[in-house]
């Protein structure tokens, strides 16, 4: 899989300009609910499906969930001023600073692409870190250059050796150019639990340095691509991406460093399950506050390739 830094920078400025483009016409002029969505239709209806919309009160501000028709773009919120007629595209705060983008993104969109991770987990490849019969299950997909894999790891290696939860760990492959072989190290080796501890492993001397990178095979190469096509299709080429369902048996992700404090992280994953298909799975309702949307280290950016194609 390729990355083309040129390709993203025209999406990103096609879509960009698209949104700039709506603001001049509508701006400065009142507009009901019907002409707000209907100029949002107007302006997305190429690349986006306007899935949701719903009402920040006590703001004048509606949101809008838009749903890509493609898979090379990635589902996003769009908000609208009524009052001043206005259409944006950005991370909006409340005055305490709340981040009420992130909580739209936990309420309205990652649900949805949990669910499709969780699905489609068979076409990945990934190795079981602790016990299978731990209380506590779930999905992480890391990179062996990501450091903020490397700090969650560590945070929850003492979860992991209590028995209390276990990882289903995928791996990926895009970082830097010794990134496959270190994964090669993992894979290919007879214990990759034991294989990720040490790579992951801050005390660091000339043996264990040896054995963090060995030259990949064909088949490692196959291991991770396949990875790699997993991670694409469902808008998850990045790192850590975590995934699992919920003691209620919600799908939850969480893109980068959890804004949660860790012990909190592992009392809400429960088992894993064979499918979300059937209607026990529910949607968070829009007055649950999501638990994700604590102080959040600098580190919370996760990590991704110079141009994913989402």
């Amino acid at each position: 899989m390729q990355y083309k830094r040129q390709d993203n920078i025209r999406k990103t400025l096609k879509l960009f300009l698209l949104f700039l483009t709506l603001i001049h016409l509508i701006g400065c002029q009142s507009k009901n609910d019907q002409d707000m969505l209907d100029s949002v239709k107007a302006i997305t209806d190429t690349n986006f499906l306007v899935q949701k919309t719903f009402k920040m009160k006590p703001y004048s501000l509606t949101g809008y969930v838009l749903q890509p028709k493609t898979q090379d773009q990635e589902p996003t919120i769009l908000y609208s001023d009524n009052k001043k007629g206005l259409i944006f595209l950005g991370a909006i705060f409340d005055e305490n600073g709340k981040p009420l983008t992130e909580i739209h993104k936990q309420r309205y969109l990652f649900p949805e692409l949990a669910k499709r991770l969780l699905n489609t987990a068979t076409d990945s490849n990934w190795f079981l870190i602790g016990s299978q019969e731990a209380p506590h299950q779930l999905y992480f997909i890391g990179e062996p250059n990501c450091t903020i894999c490397h700090q969650l790891y560590h945070e929850l290696k003492p979860y992991i050796d209590n028995k209390e939860l276990a990882i289903r760990w995928i791996m990926l492959s895009f970082l830097k150019p010794d990134s496959l072989n270190k994964a090669a190290a993992i894979i290919q080796a007879k214990d990759p639990s034991a294989a990720l501890d040490l790579l992951y492993n801050e005390q660091e001397d000339s043996t264990t340095q040896n054995k963090k990178t060995i030259p990949a095979t064909q088949a490692t190469q196959d291991f991770i691509n396949k990875n790699l096509q997993f991670a694409g299709k469902n808008n998850a080429v990045g790192a850590p991406i975590l995934f699992f369902v919920d003691q209620k048996s919600r799908p939850i992700r969480i893109d980068g460093y959890p804004g949660l404090p860790i012990e909190q992280l592992v009392s809400l994953a429960g088992a894993f399950p064979n499918t979300l298909d059937s209607p026990k799975n529910e949607t968070i309702p829009s007055e649950t506050p999501s638990p994700f949307m604590q102080k959040t280290p600098s580190t919370s950016t996760n990590m991704k390739p110079e141009n994913p194609s989402l």
